[in-house]
């Protein structure tokens, strides 16, 4: 008998899109003098992947995998190319401590929005 082979996996809904599920402002760095340096979750999608992983409004996004997002050009640089399925390990400082999340990226519908990017006059203390 021929072996039994599983389904192919269904074809992306050409009506989805990935998304985060997050708003970034981006504050100056006081310890450094960086500007627009320090990525910080100003909203949360309810039921999105960032929600879903327990990612919360004032988190500092630090690290993608191991990339560090110090700049709107380095998160846009990987939050661009995410994939539906994809998993991302991401570091966020949250009162006063380093922690690891872990998204799951999911498909949205081509109309809604997933990841705004807020620049703010803004400044903090990284250290916080």
């Amino acid at each position: 008998p021929e072996p039994v082979r599983p389904p192919s996996p269904p074809p992306p809904d050409p009506n989805l899109r990935p998304w985060f599920g997050v708003s970034l402002k981006w504050l100056d760095d006081l310890d450094t003098g960086k500007k627009d340096a320090v990525g910080v979750v100003h909203e949360v999608v309810p039921d999105s992947p960032a929600a879903q992983a327990g990612i919360q409004v004032d988190d500092q996004m630090e690290y993608w995998e191991d990339f560090r997002l110090d700049s709107k050009k380095a998160w846009e640089s990987k939050v661009k190319f995410i994939q539906i399925g994809d998993e991302v390990d991401i570091g966020i400082h949250r009162n006063h401590k380093d922690i690891r999340k872990r998204v799951l990226i999911t498909g949205t519908l081509k109309a809604r929005s997933g990841s705004r990017i807020i620049r703010s006059e803004g400044a903090i203390h990284t250290d916080n």
